[in-house]
């Protein structure tokens, strides 16, 4: 009787030594719904830093009825991205997490559904909040622009940046509840991406000092730091990232090009009304200028390339324009949302920074005289 008690005892606590060892880890059990035709494996990849990129750690094989388990021991909080075929689903790992993926096809996208994860779920949500506000604050105000834009009143052009300049305040204190929010989530890392550190260098930074002091090992808060580091190395007059990149008519075109002349570096998009409608007044000082020792060049940003060309053509813009298909240049500068730009010197220093056109108008009189 007493073996017999003693044995239980034992598989009582080899029990409680599974169900502890199962705690630990986090998982996935994930299926493809409703489909008949389905990728063979799931490729499992976790953030690396320095590298910041994401590196394969697994392959999980797919079974006919389009079922797929993975379990893994929870070791340290971290992005991990799930890849078939040139789809990817993104995870925000935080902790010992047990993820329900359902993943349905929607014409030509595969459309996940997922549970189980709360940073995953920040991670996504935070965007759409983000639209949200924007529209909250902009949206009235992006359809006046376009009205403006197509009539060409360059007065109410100027009215409606002046109410954006009122209300941007607001928009940024409701931006900094929505990064308080997400806590010392991993969903920071992409959260970030969506913030300017052209104007919200201290939102950025009181973030990553945050992450920096209760999640200091794991690899997106290094990635951030060092991030929030070269963020800080290039302040106005310092020298400006060099860069190498294609024209409209193919050439290639580096920074170094264009040394001994002050040059307005203009980031921009289709897409991006707040941009085009500093043209006009751009295209009006290009003419004014460009035979002193000034000139631009325009460098797109996340654009499809028929859409970029055809505003090109349409705003009629006769300075020299790159493609930055990679994000590599945008990235350089630190550019996360536009409009943006820099004003360099002769020497390639960094002048000025995200100035209006009526600015840079000011700032050439200074230089060149009224013309």
């Amino acid at each position: 009787m007493r073996k017999t008690r003693f044995l239980c005892c034992c598989f009582a606590l080899f029990g409680i030594s599974i169900s502890a060892q199962s705690d630990l880890q986090w998982s996935i059990n994930g299926s493809f719904a409703g489909q008949t035709a389905f990728p063979p494996k799931v490729t499992v990849s976790a953030f690396s830093f320095p590298s910041e990129t994401f590196e394969s750690v697994a392959e999980i094989e797919v079974d006919q009825e389009g079922q797929f388990q993975w379990s893994t021991p929870f070791q340290t909080a971290n992005l991990y991205q799930l890849k078939f075929g040139e789809e990817t689903i993104r995870l925000a790992i935080d902790t010992t997490e047990h993820i329900q993926l359902s993943i349905r096809r929607e014409a030509d996208q595969w459309i996940p559904k997922i549970t189980g994860s709360q940073g995953t779920q920040k991670m996504y949500q935070f965007p759409q909040k983000l639209r949200e506000r924007e529209a909250f604050y902009f949206g009235d105000l992006k359809q006046e622009m376009e009205r403006a834009m197509a009539n060409k009143d360059e007065a109410t052009l100027a009215k409606i940046q002046e109410k954006v300049g009122q209300l941007f305040p607001k928009f940024v204190a409701d931006l900094q509840t929505m990064l308080a929010d997400l806590g010392s989530s991993t969903a920071v890392y992409g959260a970030l991406d969506y913030i300017d550190p052209n104007k919200g260098q201290a939102m950025i930074e009181q973030t990553i000092l945050r992450m920096q002091a209760e999640r200091p090992h794991i690899p997106i808060t290094k990635a951030l730091v060092e991030r929030l580091a070269k963020m800080k190395g290039i302040p106005i007059g310092s020298a400006a990232p060099n860069f190498t990149g294609k024209s409209l008519d193919g050439k290639t075109v580096q920074l170094s090009d264009y040394a001994g002349r002050y040059l307005y570096v203009d980031f921009w998009a289709s897409w991006c009304l707040a941009c085009r409608a500093e043209n006009p007044k751009l295209v009006e000082l290009y003419h004014n200028y460009h035979a002193d020792q000034f000139t631009m060049l325009g460098i797109g940003v996340k654009d499809k390339e028929a859409s970029w060309k055809a505003a090109i053509a349409k705003d009629k813009l006769p300075w020299t324009q790159l493609n930055d298909e990679g994000n590599l240049i945008a990235s350089a500068y630190f550019v996360m949302s536009l409009p943006q730009n820099v004003l360099l010197d002769p020497a390639g220093n960094i002048l000025h920074r995200n100035i209006t056109a009526a600015e840079l108008e000011e700032i050439l009189k200074g230089l060149f005289g009224e013309k």
